[in-house]
């Protein structure tokens, strides 16, 4: 066994810098990652709102459901870890709030995909984002995915 190198000595060649113990896991890592789910779900969700999906067909329903997931990927670790480290009730509200705007985010996906793809538009309502424009564009305009 040896022992950890004091503070005077440089760390030796393939051991891992010390920091002091869980420094990766502390309140100020939690709480990162609580703001970020917070962040990437109410982009996800403005994205899923305000978003052309009629003219953009299946790969930007999945690109938005994916941002959603990923709010609900990195929030809900992050309320969880900043509820068993002691942090603060906002940056545990900030995670959860961040995850349930990635599930409302997936939800509006899913029901974009059955009322813009399957249904073509017709039958169910739809936001005026997600239709689909009613004359063909010309050749000239080159659209992303289309």
């Amino acid at each position: 066994m040896t022992t950890p190198p004091h503070d005077d000595e440089p760390p030796r060649l393939g051991e891992p810098p010390v920091w002091g113990g869980d420094a990766i896991d502390g309140p100020g890592w939690s709480g990162l990652l609580a703001y970020t789910g917070l962040v990437l779900g109410a982009g996800a969700l403005l994205f899923a709102l305000f978003a052309p999906i009629g003219t953009r067909g299946p790969a930007g329903i999945v690109w938005i459901a994916m941002f959603g997931a990923l709010a609900i990927g990195v929030g809900v670790p992050g309320a969880a870890r900043h509820r068993r480290l002691g942090g603060g009730r906002l940056g545990v509200r900030t995670g959860w709030l961040g995850a349930a705007l990635g599930a409302l985010a997936m939800l509006l996906m899913i029901y974009a995909y059955v009322a813009v793809l399957l249904m073509g538009g017709d039958g169910l309502p739809v936001l005026p984002a997600w239709e689909a424009p009613a004359e063909p564009l010309p050749d000239n305009v080159i659209t992303a995915l289309a």
